[in-house]
Formats: C-alpha cells, sequence, structure tokens
C-alpha cells in the first residue's frame, strides 16, 4: 500500500520512494536483479534424439544486485552530505556501507536531495531482506529448471500393478476400453 506523498517535502518524498522499492518483492521486479531469466520460466525442455534442449543453463545474480545506492544522505554531526551506497560482500555474506563524494545537484537526479542519516538506516535492514528475497527467487527458478530438465532421466512411473500408467491410458483413450483396478491379493487375503 503505497503513501500519500503530496504533503511531504522533497527529501520526505525521496525517502518514501526509497522505502516502496526497497519493500518491492514481486516476480517481475526481483526479476530484473537477475540474468538469464525467460518470458516463460521454467524454459521447455523436450528430448530430441538423446539430448535435452534447450541446455540447462542456471540464472544467475546481476552484479548490480549486490549493490543498493540510497544516494545523498546527510550526516548530522559531521555536517556532511555523502553518496551513500548498501554492498553486499558475498565473500563474507555481510552488508557493507561504501560513502563518496556527494551527487552533484543535477535536474531530474533524485538521488541528489539528501536525506537524514537516521532515515537512511532505517533502510539498512530493508535492503538486507530485499537481497535475502532475490536470492530466494533467483533459487527458486533454478530449482524449478533443475527439476523440469531432470524430469527426462527419471524412468517412467509405474503404477500398483507394475505397469506404466500413461500406457493405460492411452491404451483406453484407442481403444475406448474401461480400465478397471485388479489388485494382486496374496494367500492372506484369499
Amino acid at each position: 500500500m503505497k503513501m500519500e506523498t503530496k504533503h511531504f517535502n522533497s527529501a520526505q518524498r525521496r525517502a518514501q520512494a526509497i522505502k516502496d522499492e526497497l519493500q518491492q518483492s514481486d516476480s517481475d521486479h526481483l526479476d530484473t536483479f537477475l540474468d538469464g531469466v525467460e518470458a516463460i520460466e521454467p524454459p521447455k525442455y523436450r528430448r530430441v534424439g538423446a539430448k535435452i534442449v534447450p541446455d540447462l543453463v542456471m540464472v544467475k545474480l546481476k552484479k548490480s544486485a549486490e549493490t543498493y545506492n540510497i544516494g545523498n544522505v546527510y550526516f548530522h554531526e559531521a555536517d556532511e552530505i555523502m553518496n551513500i551506497k548498501f554492498r553486499i560482500d558475498t565473500t563474507v555474506s555481510k552488508l557493507k556501507v561504501d560513502r563518496s563524494d556527494r551527487l552533484p545537484k543535477e535536474e531530474g537526479n533524485i538521488l541528489a536531495i539528501p536525506i537524514y542519516q537516521f532515515v537512511a538506516q532505517e533502510f539498512v535492514q530493508l535492503w538486507k531482506v530485499k537481497y535475502q528475497r532475490i536470492v530466494e527467487h533467483k533459487d527458486i527458478i533454478n530449482e524449478k529448471r533443475q527439476l523440469a530438465h531432470n524430469m527426462f532421466n527419471q524412468p517412467p512411473r509405474r503404477s500398483i500393478n507394475g505397469k506404466v500408467t500413461s500406457s493405460y491410458y492411452f491404451l483406453a483413450v484407442e481403444k475406448r476400453v474401461t480400465m478397471e483396478y485388479k489388485p494382486h491379493l496374496t494367500k492372506e487375503h484369499h
């Protein structure tokens, strides 16, 4: 649910926009952080001779998925404005905060509008959660791809009496035969 921001000043509107963006977690949005996502997931795999096509290719995080630019942040105690980026250091699985010179004020660059440090600190946890959602989304897509791709390597499923279920179905459809279940009884049941 988006908050009404008409009465906010520019820094408040920017802070609300950051919060809304960090809380956005629909699949289409999360896909923008990934390389290799298809329009239809998982892709439609099929067997061509002895090969399954297309090849199984895993979705990967874009390099940009590991960084979130908060933009200019005003640090009251130092009385300075710095550009702040949150970066996930994947080698140690920790969030790092990178500081650099403030962004210049340019027409249409909303990141140049400074927000207060205490407001920016609230976004640290939101970014951690968002990054975790991105990684989980990538993992779900890859698991679906592996499952769909590996289905062609599985032996056919068998019914209770050892016959392939699908062959019974096609036999019944072709010959208009009514299928019956005939359990195999042991001597105890006679």
